[in-house]
């Protein structure tokens, strides 16, 4: 399993099909194996666990100006750092719940699939 996390937004730049976002307090990557289980009628156990590849679970938390309706059908989300590029693709929002504090700022948290992920070094980008 690997995981991506930043903290920090002044740190990166996270862009939703080309449009960048602002306001993002937090981004939590973390990739998951997909499996499934083969059965036989009637039995409780299975009788074997095929791999089905690997998905992204992606967290984002930002102040109330992500726009989820707008990506209905799949988007792509690019994050920049200084020296990488993560770009996942064919994402979908599965959950998003809004934060009211008292003593804070309203933030909203996505949670975030994502089918694909490459990588790449921002010197190799051309």
């Amino acid at each position: 399993m690997t995981e991506l996390r930043i903290i920090r937004g002044r740190d990166i730049l996270l862009y939703i099909n080309g449009e960048q976002l602002y306001g993002v307090t937090d981004f939590h990557a973390v990739s998951r194996r997909s499996s499934h289980e083969i059965r036989e009628y009637l039995s409780g156990q299975p009788l074997a666990v095929v791999n089905a590849g690997e998905h992204y679970e992606l967290t984002l938390k930002a102040l109330s100006l992500f726009r989820p309706a707008s990506t209905a059908d799949g988007f792509c989300l690019k994050v920049e750092d200084e020296e990488t590029v993560y770009l996942y693709e064919g994402c979908v929002v599965t959950r998003c719940e809004r934060n009211i504090r008292s003593d804070k700022n309203v933030t909203d948290s996505y949670t975030i699939t994502a089918e694909k992920m490459t990588k790449r070094s921002i010197n190799d980008a051309g």
